[in-house]
């Protein structure tokens, strides 16, 4: 009988600028003190077989995953498939200062016209909701093509597994803690089925 594919995907452990809640997106903060303790809790506690180790290309996410990794004997694979979101304007920017950047991206993405809002944004520079399930989409083919039969572990960010939650369990949002993770069996055709949720709760 062949072995499924699953794919676990856990948040980075806090960063360097994560304790004053500024937005990372596709910004390269490492992780801070608290975090690399994370990384090390999360190698220590993990259990059940791995056969390959992924992560976005942004550090934090790798640096997440190398002590899980080194335990296991395995290398850590990046893809960009796995990367955050981009914030656009938002990146870089504390959680008050969002709500006034909010309010005036908000109000120039309404006056921008019908055809324009279909296809933009609201912050700009930030990709659509459809865009991103694209690339999770991509990401679950990546898997099951590259990986058929395997326990996959990869490292990766907030919004990328709130959105992968929303699209597998059919909710709009989900809050991800440090550490927190989802893992979700991968057919060869089909939609992927929950199978582990741990550090996530519906918003």
């Amino acid at each position: 009988m062949e072995r499924p594919t699953n794919l676990i995907v856990v948040r980075h452990g806090e960063t360097t600028v994560g304790s004053r809640r500024i937005a990372g997106g596709g910004s390269n903060p490492p992780l801070g003190a608290m975090g690399h303790a994370q990384a090390l809790e999360l190698a220590s506690s993990f259990e059940g077989q791995i056969d390959a180790t992924l992560a976005s290309t942004l550090d934090r996410a790798g640096q997440m995953i190398a002590p899980l990794a080194r335990t296991r004997g395995l290398v850590v694979a990046t893809t960009p498939l796995l990367n955050e979101r981009k914030f656009g304007s938002f990146e870089r920017l504390t959680e008050e200062d969002q709500v006034d950047a909010a309010r005036d991206a908000l109000r120039d993405w309404w006056r921008s016209g019908q055809r324009t809002r279909r296809r933009t944004s609201v912050v700009p520079g930030m990709p659509n909701d459809a865009d991103f399930q694209q690339q999770i989409r991509a990401l679950l083919d990546h898997v099951a093509t590259n990986y058929p039969g395997q326990t996959v572990v990869a490292g990766s960010h907030y919004d990328l597994i709130s959105t992968f939650v929303g699209m597998v369990d059919s909710a709009e949002m989900y809050h991800v803690e440090n550490g927190g993770r989802v893992g979700v069996r991968v057919p060869r055709r089909g939609a992927p089925t929950l199978i582990e949720l741990e550090g996530i709760a519906k918003v």
